[in-house]
């Protein structure tokens, strides 16, 4: 079933492959095994003493292997692998260096064992711009590789066939899919308005799912275990979106020192349907888990169905969910299937690196813009098929002289509250060159749902490459959708509708329909 003849991402189902696991090779020595240690023990928790892993070996860790507590910076030698068993593992680190390689499963060996989840630890320090990549981050350089692959999960989001009506505990997909009790899921809003102080996004756990083909081709019906408190539209103009937000590998901040400190009260002028601006001085302090990949030296993340929560650190530069960072050729790189919620500064970014892939990935509750190429000299990479919704501004603009309902700015500049500016208009996809594949996209909520700077020459650490981004002829945008954006600007396109306009950021908009637009 496909009522707004959206283009279907692949079904990419490998659920009983078992084939070249990582784990299943020959000759792993065990973490627990004292013997491989060169002090003779197996390292201590809580200690905070850096662990390094030997060198030249493969080493794994299962279930029994790890003590309770937190382990110190854990370093992967350049010959060194460190691979997690199929099996329930729970490791706790205030950071990873990985110049070898960290694996957990490949792309034909999901793991299906247990679920393997990886906090860090790591309280926001007074300056985070002298913080160490390390720190509460998971740093892949050199030619390092992290390689984590999950239960294949799909789709990873969908649409809904129906109305889903509030106080029912059930609604009716478009595709076939095979989401699990337990799980939880986020159905994203219907109105036109999605701030932080006042939206209709919800998030439930599943209790069951059911094919119904009756009611049409690859119609599933979900059954949550609570009601929905709200309605979600499902009619022939535009379908709700549902995004799948649990995985069976887990990267996490911890529950104690991630979570910002300054959420209470919210910061807004009226905290109903008809405030004015997004919710400024609030929510900055949030301080989770990352993941980069840094230089040219072949760094590679390749991970799928993995879960990213509570992540990214507001306003410390370079500090995101996951993040390519001046690798340049990122054509062994893929973000794919994979989650991402409650993110205190993006989801993906792509910076100063070309030809990655991030594929049928979905962010929610995310602070800047979710998928983001940076400096303007991103190129050739494929965004396809993710879903991006309830993206909040950081700081916004303040109404002085402009008038946000003429569509006009104050200038913003980098501030402690706001280290990249761009986040004062933030949206789902935002794209500094556009010489990329853009294609099946879904958006949801923020300034604007795709964001195309009109850049004369790249910005950041690119500034001074001579070439013009504004200039770059559009490789592929087709078939993305954008939805209950525009709230912030009352000129902003009608149902069916989008426009391209320039603002005193320098900076172009796709502004579209309260409702609904397709690309």
């Amino acid at each position: 079933m496909n009522l707004g003849n959206f283009p279907e991402p692949p079904n990419l189902s490998a659920w009983g492959l078992q084939a070249d696991c990582p784990h299943k090779q020959e000759n792993l020595l065990n973490w627990h095994d004292a013997s491989i240690w060169p002090s003779g023990s197996v390292p201590t928790a809580d200690s905070l003493t850096p662990v390094d892993l030997p060198v030249g070996v493969k080493v794994v860790i299962s279930s029994r292997s790890l003590l309770p507590g937190t382990y110190g910076l854990i370093t992967v030698p350049e010959t060194t692998e460190l691979i997690f068993a199929d099996e329930e593992i729970s490791l706790h680190t205030v950071g990873m260096s990985v110049n070898g390689a960290v694996k957990a499963g490949s792309p034909t060996c999901r793991l299906l064992g247990g679920t393997v989840t990886v906090t860090l630890h790591g309280a926001r320090p007074a300056n985070v711009t002298t913080v160490d990549n390390s720190f509460k981050g998971i740093v892949v350089n050199g030619a390092g590789v992290l390689s984590l692959h999950g239960a294949p999960f799909y789709q990873t989001w969908s649409r809904l066939a129906t109305t889903a009506m509030e106080g029912e505990n059930v609604l009716y997909l478009q595709d076939a899919i095979n989401w699990q009790a337990g799980q939880e899921v986020v159905i994203t809003t219907s109105q036109h308005k999605d701030s932080r102080d006042w939206h209709q996004n919800e998030v439930r756990t599943i209790d069951f799912v059911k094919a119904c083909s009756h009611l049409g081709d690859g119609v599933t019906a979900v059954v949550f275990t609570e009601p929905l408190s709200y309605g979600h539209f499902g009619g022939v103009e535009y379908q709700a979106e549902v995004g799948l937000l649990s995985r069976r590998i887990i990267i996490q901040g911890s529950e104690d020192d991630s979570e910002p400190t300054d959420m209470e009260p919210i910061a807004c002028d009226d905290n109903d349907y008809f405030g004015s601006f997004p919710c400024p001085d609030s929510f900055l302090t949030g301080y989770g888990a990352t993941v980069v990949a840094i230089g040219s030296g072949g760094a590679s993340l390749q991970l799928s169905n993995v879960e990213f929560f509570r992540v990214g650190q507001t306003n410390a530069r370079g500090r995101y969910p996951v993040h390519f960072h001046l690798v340049v050729d990122g054509s062994t790189s893929y973000i794919e299937d994979c989650s991402f919620h409650r993110s205190y500064n993006k989801a993906v970014v792509v910076h100063g690196t070309n030809f990655a892939r991030v594929s049928r990935n979905v962010a929610y509750d995310v602070i800047g813009h979710a998928f983001y190429l940076q400096d303007g000299v991103e190129e050739e990479n494929i965004i396809e098929f993710n879903l991006a919704a309830h993206v909040h501004s950081l700081v916004p603009p303040v109404v002085g002289t402009s008038n946000l309902y003429a569509q006009n700015l104050d200038d913003v500049f980098e501030s402690e509250d706001n280290r990249d500016p761009v986040d004062a208009t933030a949206c789902g996809f935002y794209f500094a060159n556009a010489y990329n594949t853009i294609r099946g996209n879904a958006g949801v909520g923020g300034f604007s749902c795709f964001h195309f700077p009109n850049l004369e020459r790249p910005v950041g650490l690119h500034r001074t490459v001579v070439m013009a981004p504004y200039g770059r002829p559009t490789l592929q945008f087709d078939a993305n959708s954008c939805r209950s954006s525009g709230f912030w600007w009352t000129k902003a396109g009608g149902e069916q509708d989008c426009f391209f306009k320039v603002d005193s950021l320098c900076a172009a908009f796709f502004h579209c329909s309260p409702l609904y637009a397709f690309f």
